[in-house]
This record gives structure tokens, C-alpha cells and sequence, in this order.
């Protein structure tokens, strides 16, 4: 069963790696969810690669769902404070997942290190929503290949 939607950071990959994840995984909207978007500029990326692969991508940016306190210690304790009082913005957010084919994205690749994660798990618990970090889907898909198996049991002998 296909989940309701998926995350991803760019963080370590080429932009035409992170728009082939994005396509590999049928994705048509993806969702900027930083504060600053200077980091990886999607737009051009989307634009490029779409003409390159005949493939479109749909953009949005929910700046507000952004993580204001990225540097601090406590980061996620307080973004997820910070998340309780954004009822209409996660709202709007469940209604563009429902309608699309839809990617949640920050800048950092491992999901316990961004706020992505928080906001996945706080519309799976608001709206029973599922999702999966394409970043760790690709890691297990690699790890756990038919092909890797066999290389790991060859190691072990």
C-alpha cells in the first residue's frame, strides 16, 4: 500500500538525483517546508529537469512550516510546540496531500535531524495520514536489494 505522502532533504544529493527520487516515486507536488529556500534553489531544478525528463513537478512553499529554531539545542521540542497553534496551515497542508501525489521538503538528508520528521508525524497523528523519507526508503532499497543480500552472504563466508 502506497503511502499518503513522502519526504525528502537534498542534502548529499545532485539536483538531478533529487529530481529522479522525486520521479522514481511519482511525485507531482512538491512541498518546500523551509524557511529560507537559499540553501538549494528548487525552482530552477524543477524547471530543468522537467524539460529534460518530460516530467512535471508542481511547487509550493509553506515558509510558515519552516523551522525558526533550527539552531538551537532544543530544536524539536520547540517546533513541535511551535506546530500546535498552525491548525489552519496543516489543514490546507492535508488537503494538497489528499489531492496530489505529494513530497514534503527540507534541506538536511537524515529525517532526525529535520523538522520534516516532526511535521510527518504530527499529520500522521492529526489526520491519520502515512508517509515515508524517500532519503531512508532509497538507503533500505540499497541495503536490502536482492543483489546487496547476496553480495552481504558472500562476505560473510
Amino acid at each position: 500500500m502506497l503511502p499518503d505522502f513522502y519526504i525528502i532533504g537534498h542534502e548529499g544529493l545532485t539536483p538531478e538525483e533529487f529530481f529522479r527520487l522525486l520521479m522514481e516515486n511519482d511525485i507531482t507536488l512538491l512541498i518546500d517546508v523551509r524557511m529560507r529556500g537559499e540553501t538549494f534553489p528548487i525552482e530552477p531544478v524543477l524547471k530543468e529537469y522537467a524539460n529534460k525528463y518530460n516530467y512535471c513537478v508542481d511547487y509550493e512553499w509553506f515558509r510558515v512550516l519552516g523551522n525558526p529554531f533550527k539552531d538551537r539545542d532544543n530544536w524539536a521540542e520547540s517546533y513541535e510546540a511551535y506546530l500546535v497553534g498552525m491548525d489552519r496551515e496543516l489543514e490546507e497542508l492535508r488537503n494538497l496531500i489528499i489531492q496530489h501525489h505529494t513530497c514534503l521538503f527540507t534541506d538536511e538528508s537524515d529525517p532526525c535531524c529535520s523538522h520534516r520528521l516532526k511535521l510527518a508525524e504530527k499529520l500522521k497523528k492529526k489526520f491519520d495520514l502515512t508517509y515515508v523519507d524517500i532519503n531512508h526508503a532509497e538507503t533500505l532499497a540499497k541495503k536490502y536489494s536482492p543483489k546487496a543480500m547476496q553480495a552481504d552472504d558472500l562476505a560473510k563466508k
